[in-house]
């Protein structure tokens, strides 16, 4: 329900889903899932909120910003695109399809909150998450390889694909020199590379 939102309401589950606001990152996937557990938490009497803490701007925005915007329409449960707040995939993922769900929602509520600029001291992402204009504004410090968790990325084409040859370009593509050399400016482990812990 909408007080699901409103100040000193409690929900029984709290859902975080951290994430750099790109699509390969599957945030459409959270909404799939709280499709579902709307149904199932409403029939249950219980209810949820899924707080997709995530920016489209690395950087984040200041804190002068957030408060302001907390005070003019109660930032993070309302959000603008024309001032700042939203920026690029934010706008369309807020307006059509955060706010359409929680319109239509019963048991389930989902919030899109961005850390502002200097609010963590530090986070962890992988390597890919880290934009080139980011690169420059954050420092690293690596995980030791025996605790470190390396993300596996399989690719192969579909037994029933409909366009089998182009699926195997792409696949021979991304595999050639050319390809890794792509993957690897987007700091991506060469294929068939995998550290060992």
């Amino acid at each position: 329900p909408p007080s699901l939102l409103t100040a000193g309401a409690f929900p029984d589950f709290v859902f975080s889903h951290v994430t750099r606001f790109v699509t390969s990152k599957g945030m459409w996937r959270d909404m799939r899932v709280l499709h579902h557990l709307d149904a199932m938490l409403a029939a249950a009497g219980k209810t949820a909120v899924l707080f997709v803490v995530s920016s489209f701007d690395p950087t984040g925005r200041t804190t002068a910003q957030v408060r302001a915007w907390e005070s003019q329409y109660g930032w993070p449960v309302g959000h603008r695109g024309d001032n700042g707040d939203l920026l690029g995939l934010e706008v369309d993922h807020f307006f059509h399809v955060l706010e359409p769900f929680n319109q239509s929602s019963r048991a389930v509520k989902a919030v899109l909150v961005k850390v502002s600029l200097g609010e963590a001291d530090a986070g962890i992402v992988y390597l890919s998450d880290i934009s080139p204009q980011a690169a420059g504004k954050l420092g690293r410090l690596d995980i030791p390889a025996a605790l470190n968790v390396i993300a596996a990325y399989p690719i192969a084409p579909l037994q029933n694909s409909q366009q089998p040859e182009l699926a195997q370009a792409f696949i021979h593509m991304v595999l050639s020199p050319e390809g890794q050399a792509v993957l690897a400016k987007h700091n991506f482990i060469p294929a068939g590379q995998n550290p060992a812990p």
